[in-house]
């Protein structure tokens, strides 16, 4: 039974991905809001 590493596995897991969502919409806002040349993979269509 390693339900308290599993859980930590996947707060840390959970934790890491919310920080990467963060950092991807800010990011996108201030690269959106600076230069939208700079975000090719957000929009491809321009």
């Amino acid at each position: 039974m390693k339900i308290v590493a599993f859980k930590k596995r996947d707060l840390f897991l959970i934790f890491v991905l919310l920080f990467m969502v963060l950092v991807g919409v800010f990011a996108g806002r201030v690269d959106s809001g600076e230069t939208k040349q700079k975000t090719p993979l957000d929009r491809p269509d321009k």
